[in-house]
């Protein structure tokens, strides 16, 4: 049969399962798994191609896989997509591809979400304002322009530097840009947020904090950034630069198989692995709903968290205060119904 990718694999020189690993998947037309070592992204990644590749869905496997390490997932996200991880995977077509990768069929999760409206009145003054172990937050930008998307990433990506000091060997915090391409100033980017992001990639590595930059083309990001991304993840793409680069450095037959790439696969280049040529998996499928939360969800989260912050900060009696916990709980859960009862019932003896 012949295949369609072309990539030479070195078997012995491909990420090996452990501790310290997350699964991605299988080598494409191959039998061996697909994993990565999770301290590698302290170098940082970009995930590009062009929609509908599967670039983002890429992106959120591996924040399904770092979150059940432990590690701190925190998602700058203008599109909003990345709020369907509060809610289950239902579509049996997608379940359906479980068992091609080792995953059992009641694998589906959903994951504690926090989600944050990240206007332009929202600021924070240290990153555990946002950031927990304990929950994959999302910031939402759907109401901010690109200068103001700009704007907020300078401003976040800076908090980093004035509040942390404490120096990891291993990944802590994992950082998602999604749509990064919109600061850039041809898309109406100031450049602030640009700066701000070739100075992160230099440094956040001391403090065990990775970035994945999630992009429709790869060579938009040059200089400094690129220069320090460990690992690249291409989707399939028709944009000629990314294609002339990869024809460039890896030859016309990987620049063909870019091209003819089916949705959920990707071409990986980490210099670590496979003696340094890139190689492609297919990406496992996600356990969360790979749907976004309706603009009517959205605005309904929106206004029981604020509702339940009013109601944390004022004076309550000991079992209020144990109410709006729950309160909390089953909000960042996702289940919007219980959360608003148990706001109403406090907010009824206000």
């Amino acid at each position: 049969m012949k295949k369609r990718y072309f990539h030479n694999i070195t078997s012995w020189d491909l990420p090996k399962k452990n501790e310290r690993s997350i699964y991605l998947g299988k080598i494409a037309e191959s039998h061996y798994e697909a994993y990565l070592d999770i301290d590698e992204l302290t170098k940082h990644m970009i995930i590009a191609g062009s929609t509908g590749g599967g670039k983002t869905i890429a992106a959120q496997i591996i924040a399904e896989e770092a979150f059940s390490k432990g590690i701190a997932i925190a998602v700058i996200d203008p599109t909003a997509q990345w709020t369907g991880f509060i809610k289950e995977l239902e579509e049996n077509a997608i379940k359906k591809k479980y068992g091609n990768f080792g995953m059992k069929k009641d694998s589906a999760k959903s994951y504690p979400t926090r989600i944050i409206n990240l206007d332009k009145n929202r600021h924070f003054t240290q990153p555990e304002e946002f950031l927990s172990k304990e929950v994959i937050t999302v910031l939402a930008a759907t109401d901010l322009l690109e200068r103001e998307i700009d704007a907020a990433i300078a401003e976040i990506i800076n908090l980093f530097f004035k509040n942390t000091s404490q120096e990891h060997e291993e990944l802590q915090t994992l950082l998602f840009f999604e749509e990064i391409h919109r600061i850039l100033p041809k898309y109406g980017g100031t450049g602030s947020g640009l700066i701000a992001l070739e100075r992160a990639v230099r440094e956040f590595r001391k403090w065990g904090i990775g970035i994945v930059l999630i992009s429709q083309v790869l060579e938009d990001f040059v200089g400094e950034i690129r220069a320090n991304i460990g690992t690249e993840m291409q989707l399939r793409t028709s944009y000629e630069v990314d294609l002339d680069k990869i024809i460039l450095k890896y030859g016309d037959e990987m620049a063909k198989a870019v091209v003819r790439e089916e949705t959920g696969t990707l071409m990986m280049h980490n210099s670590s692995y496979n003696i340094g040529k890139p190689f492609f998996i297919n990406i496992r499928p996600p356990m969360h709903d790979v749907h976004r939360l309706s603009n009517k969800e959205l605005q309904k989260y929106y206004l029981i968290d604020e509702k339940i912050s009013e109601l944390a900060n004022s004076k309550l009696s000991e079992q209020d205060e144990f109410t709006i916990k729950l309160a909390r709980k089953e909000l960042l859960r996702g289940n919007m119904r219980m959360a608003e009862t148990y706001v109403d019932e406090v907010s009824q003896k206000k």
